[in-house]
């Protein structure tokens, strides 16, 4: 990584155009092919830390692994429970695309040392979206947040508010019924709650269906009433940030839209 350090400080010095380009097109090369990037991943979200940056979600990087465990040490302090995580080379077209699935809208390289915002679009394209397809990039935004504020044990209402708004906007996916066992697919936690399943697109869909059996059908936030039936509630990306819904939520962010406390 030591190019791309060099190429940090170059491209922070630089304001001609031209070359500005060429040196930004050359060091999102090396952030898909160099060896020794780390990032710091959240466990109440299961996902990488959301910081915020110029106004935008971003995912901070580190080119160092010492400089990524002193990063998750300081969440640690905050609250969160963190570890830095290695990004493997081949591993990070599929990084870079959840980025975008997940609602990040830049990357930090260095944060805190001699760092660069980079937004999203500079180092990966957007997937392509296909018609109809389910996926809820500003939902996931919002939930990563408000997990990190009550990590934190911040004032969260603000964050709150926006979350609910974007779930009552989201669509959503139902997994079908299991055709072998002709029961539709359940979640139990560790208090015996029954849940059943929805998610916020394919990919946390397979995280659930790992094998690839189950159909999914698209909901709106409306009709995940009709999914409860004898279970306790609803639970949204189990194998993610787990968020759960019984009756009564979701009857009050229908009714209001963005005035209920939710807790995990």
């Amino acid at each position: 990584m030591e190019k791309v350090r060099e190429l940090i400080l170059t491209i922070r010095k630089n304001e001609k155009p031209e070359r500005l380009a060429r040196l930004l097109a050359e060091l999102a090369g090396l952030l898909e092919t160099e060896p020794g990037l780390y990032c710091a991943r959240v466990r109440i979200t299961g996902h990488v830390y959301m910081g915020m940056e110029q106004g935008m979600t971003a995912a901070f990087l580190y080119t160092s692994g010492d400089y990524a465990d002193e990063f998750a040490g300081g969440l640690r302090w905050s609250g969160m429970e963190a570890d830095s995580v290695h990004l493997y080379p081949e591993k990070r077209p599929d990084f870079f695309r959840d980025l975008y699935r997940s609602g990040f809208e830049a990357v930090v390289l260095d944060k805190s040392h001699e760092s660069l915002l980079l937004p999203l679009p500079l180092i990966a394209d957007e997937p392509e979206r296909e018609p109809d397809e389910v996926r809820n990039p500003e939902l996931m935004r919002s939930v990563c947040l408000y997990y990190q504020g009550c990590a934190r044990r911040a004032d969260i209402r603000a964050l709150e508010d926006q979350m609910c708004g974007e779930l009552y906007k989201a669509s959503f996916l139902l997994p079908e019924t299991d055709r072998r066992t002709m029961a539709p697919p359940l979640v139990t936690d560790s208090h015996g709650g029954r849940y059943c399943p929805v998610f916020t697109d394919w990919v946390e869909m397979d995280k659930f269906d790992r094998k690839k059996r189950l159909g999914g059908r698209r909901l709106r936030f409306r009709d995940l009433k009709g999914c409860i039936g004898s279970c306790d509630g609803i639970v949204i990306n189990p194998f993610g940030f787990g968020l759960k819904l019984d009756m009564e939520k979701l009857l009050r962010i229908e009714r209001e839209k963005n005035r209920l406390r939710v807790v995990k």
